[in-house]
């Protein structure tokens, strides 16, 4: 719905704004090449998920492509919930916003651990600590496991 339509977006740019059209307000004219192409992408993945469910079944796509999919994406839409919207984290006005600022409202957090050291063990390992270096993330965003 955010991409298709920018709900829960940024109230400046017009009520429906489309991440996908290469015309659209958010966009840089600079940008539009590589929306295109980002589009075409789309294109392609969606069109390849829908013919292996021609000729495999949808059935055996959903289990070996689409739960996993869903499955880690969830985790990491949850994480980033998680960590930027606490009622810890600042929100600045534009006149206060700086690069140091924003890269630090956010929160590391021990994913699961509060169900004991063990788990919190296993939540770290299963994300590759994701949740745990966040705020790292946010200040040296080339670090090769965040570099995506």
């Amino acid at each position: 719905m955010y991409l298709l339509w920018n709900t829960a977006g940024q109230p400046r740019y017009p009520k429906y704004t489309n991440h996908f059209n290469p015309d659209a307000i958010i966009f840089s004219p600079h940008h539009r090449t590589k929306i295109v192409f980002s589009d075409i992408g789309i294109f392609i993945w969606l069109a390849a998920v829908i013919g292996a469910c021609y000729y495999h079944s949808f059935t055996e796509v959903l289990k070996i492509y689409l739960v996993p999919y869903l499955w880690v994406n969830h985790w990491l839409v949850l994480i980033t919930f998680l960590q930027h919207t606490d009622p810890l984290v600042p929100h600045y006005h534009s006149d206060a916003f700086t690069f140091p600022r924003g890269a630090l409202s956010t929160l590391d957090r021990c994913l699961l651990g509060d169900l004991g050291k063990v788990m919190g063990w296993i939540g770290g390992h299963a994300t590759h600590g994701i949740s745990e270096t966040h705020v790292l993330h946010h200040v040296c965003s080339k670090i090769p496991h965040y570099h995506a």
